[in-house]
């Protein structure tokens, strides 16, 4: 404790300041006490010592001609001048023998034998000795002098000691007292305090570093505002975020029972919906009066419409939830546009409208896409186009746009010349729900969803979709998209390529796009009908038709609103689908290509060894529904109405194929396949989920569980076939693999 209070760094600034300058001052002064006075002293004898030498050697000099004629009286009175000097003690004269010749004495005086210095000079004459004057003098002025030296130089070291102390004190004071200043300061902001204030007592340093001070605690006091007012957004974030939270819980409650509703809404209408449509699909195969068909029509049409909203909202539900996913597979981009373009025909002659597809040169025929969400973003597109169109035509195209790395850009494009859409209302079309203006929905009908859903399933693609549109004159929509390129050689369309054509084709738009889909199949369009080796020409006589008689083979270019004829021979009728010019060129050239199986209006019977199959369905409808689907394929159905009953009939028979429903009572559908699949080890039957939801994740449900493949109702008979033949094919091909 003692230590530590002793500590000069312990003391305050200004005792630390007096100490060290007094301190400082005594050392000086003790210096000066000892080292002035001694040194004075010596200076003293030095200039005494000179001053007495000099007057001895005058004395010296006076005395000469005393000793030269030996007359002591005049030398001694010439010493009495010496001897009134008061340092001057005695001074004597001797001859050349060193005998005594004459001295002066002041009698009064006794001093020390020690405080005495003797001088000797020699007299000469002319370079003769003639003898030495010896003066000694006293030393006790010079001692008095130098004691009282000592004293001043005391005195004044002492005067300068006090002076410096006060003086210390004093400047300790201009020191200290802005760092006591200071030293509050940082204590009251210490203690939170920030509206403390240090004054500016001068401009040296500690005015700088007040002034600096200032500075520093103004901007502590914004950082320290800044501060709180961060803490007080931050806590409204954290109350933001928990509200957030708390309705994002709310959301995903409401978009779980959204789910839940959609799910169940889906069931209750598709399983209705199952039976309209499905029977009377199967009436209309039967014989009946013209009108009782037209009115089995106009029901499945409309039937057929509301599935297609129901769809639509479902659609428009796994976008929002962002479970709609992307199922690449191999896509050949000719078929699909003459599927879409033939579908889309049918609807438009109805209008009296005009559809043209074409597919340009350089865009690849198979890619790696989604085909059927390709197919319904052009079916989206093209049905707006004929629903907005009252006349004139629809051009469907394929372009290429460029290529980067292995993918390549495809440019899809339809156009119409129909009503238009207004500048500000071309950003609401993409909108759900949302069309032009009020009235084109009691115009035109539809519930806005089809452009929102094709919107949101291209920039899944990673496309974008635009519009480019004037009133009255038309629109045309148009949307890019990235594919991958599908390298597939097809030996059979090679034939028709490096031939020439002829178009003779009034129509320009006609004639453009059969101009681009005979480039895209590698056939040149000649200029002149001598170039050519075929002939496309317009079934009523032209001038250019009868000058290309004799070009090569014809081809007949039917003609809108006229189905082609026998007589016309190879034809090729509006909208000019890329498959249909093919086929015709193939036929005119005597190359005909083979066609892949299509539909016929008849139901074409399986021809497989094991026709028993099981339906695993609760609903009476469905059950009629679906065994008379069956039925009409040649296939044999026994039908259950639980999982449970399912299960014990797969074990207990062998079924070709098992069609298994997802909602039973007593096992639902996933829970007798998952039961299936635990009790076969060898043979492992198919089995196809039936299911009313078409919800996202509905097909992976099924596969998870061990379906081998899955039909949303209403089941359509087509679908229905295709996937009975290929898992019959399949497994008569695993078959006759295993025999061999």
């Amino acid at each position: 404790m003692m230590r530590t209070l002793l500590d000069p760094r312990n003391l305050r600034i200004r005792t630390q300041l007096v100490l060290g300058m007094t301190m400082s001052l005594i050392c000086v002064g003790v210096f000066l006490v000892l080292w002035v006075p001694s040194k004075e002293s010596e200076v003293l004898r030095e200039t005494e010592e000179a001053r007495l030498t000099g007057l001895a050697e005058t004395t010296a000099h006076f005395i000469t001609a005393a000793l030269d004629f030996q007359n002591p009286t005049y030398a001694k009175e010439t010493m009495e001048l010496l001897s009134k000097l008061r340092d001057v003690h005695q001074v004597r004269v001797f001859d050349v023998d060193g005998q005594l010749f004459a001295e002066t004495t002041i009698e009064d005086s006794s001093p020390d034998e020690s405080r005495l210095h003797t001088i000797e000079v020699p007299v000469v004459l002319e370079g003769e000795p003639l003898g030495a004057l010896v003066l000694i003098a006293r030393t006790d002025v010079i001692e008095s002098t130098a004691s009282t030296m000592r004293m001043i130089v005391f005195w004044a070291v002492l005067a300068i000691l006090v002076i410096g102390t006060v003086g210390a004190f004093a400047l300790g004071g201009f020191i200290s007292n802005p760092v006591r200043q200071l030293q509050a300061a940082t204590s009251a902001i210490a203690a939170g305090s920030l509206d403390v204030k240090v004054p500016v007592q001068s401009k040296n340093e500690l005015g700088e570093l007040a002034h600096n001070f200032n500075i520093m605690v103004d901007a502590l006091s914004r950082t320290t505002t800044s501060r709180d007012l961060l803490e007080h957004e931050v806590k409204e974030r954290e109350k933001a975020i928990r509200e957030v939270e708390r309705h994002r819980e709310k959301a995903e409650i409401a978009s779980r029972s959204k789910s839940e509703f959609l799910a169940n809404m889906s069931h209750e209408i598709r399983t209705p919906m199952n039976a309209i449509i499905g029977l009377v699909d199967l009436a209309l195969e039967g014989e009946m009066p013209q009108e009782q068909r037209g009115h089995l029509e106009t029901v499945l049409r409309s039937s057929q419409h509301l599935l297609g909203i129901i769809n639509d909202v479902l659609d428009l539900s796994k976008i929002e939830a962002g479970k709609l996913e992307l199922f690449l597979e191999e896509t050949d981009l000719a078929e699909l546009l003459s599927d879409v373009a033939l579908q889309q025909t049918v609807v438009a002659e109805n209008r009296e409208l005009c559809v043209h597809a074409a597919i340009e040169e350089g865009v690849p025929r198979h890619v790696r896409a989604d085909a059927l969400r390709l197919r319904q973003i052009l079916t989206n597109l093209v049905g707006n186009a004929i629903k907005f169109t009252p006349k004139g035509f629809i051009s469907i195209r394929i372009g290429s746009v460029d290529s980067i790395g292995d993918r390549t850009w495809l440019r899809f494009q339809v156009e119409d010349t129909g009503i238009g859409i207004p500048k500000e209302k071309q950003a609401h079309i993409f909108m759900p729900f949302e069309q032009a203006d009020g009235s084109t929905t009691r115009n035109y009908g539809g519930t806005g969803l089809g452009l929102a859903i094709t919107t949101r399933l291209v920039q899944k693609m990673e496309g974008d979709l635009s519009v480019e549109s004037e009133v009255g004159r038309g629109s045309t929509f148009e949307f890019r998209i990235p594919v991958e390129p599908v390298e597939k050689s097809s030996p059979e369309f090679d034939r028709i390529r490096s031939h020439a054509a002829f178009l003779a084709v009034e129509d320009a738009r006609s004639r453009s796009a059969l101009q681009h889909t005979l480039e895209f199949w590698g056939i040149r369009i000649a200029d002149l009908a001598s170039d050519a080796d075929l002939l496309l020409e317009e079934t009523r006589p032209t001038a250019q038709a009868d000058a290309a008689a004799n070009a090569g083979q014809r081809i007949s270019v039917i003609a809108p609103k006229r189905n082609p004829r026998p007589e016309d021979g190879p034809a090729v009728a509006a909208p000019f689908a890329p498959m249909s010019v093919a086929h015709a060129v193939a036929r005119a050239l005597g190359v005909p290509i083979e066609t892949k199986r299509t539909h016929r209006s008849g139901v074409q019977k399986l021809d497989i060894s094991n026709r028993k199959v099981l339906l695993a369905e609760d609903n009476k409808t469905n059950q009629l529904v679906a065994s008379r689907l069956l039925d009409r394929l040649g296939l044999e159905v026994m039908v259950v109405e639980n999982g449970k009953d399912a299960v014990e009939a797969v074990l207990d028979e062998d079924f070709a194929i098992v069609f298994m429903d997802w909602h039973m009572p007593v096992m639902n559908g996933l829970e007798a396949t998952r039961e299936i699949r635990r009790l076969q080890t060898h043979t492992m039957v198919p089995i196809i989920g039936l299911t009313a939801n078409a919800l996202p994740g509905d097909r992976e449900t099924c596969l998870e569980a061990g379906m081998d493949g899955y039909i949303s109702k209403p089941i359509e008979r087509r679908a229905l076939e295709d996937l009975v033949r290929e898992l019959t094919e399949r497994d008569g091909r695993n078959a006759a693999a295993s025999a061999a």
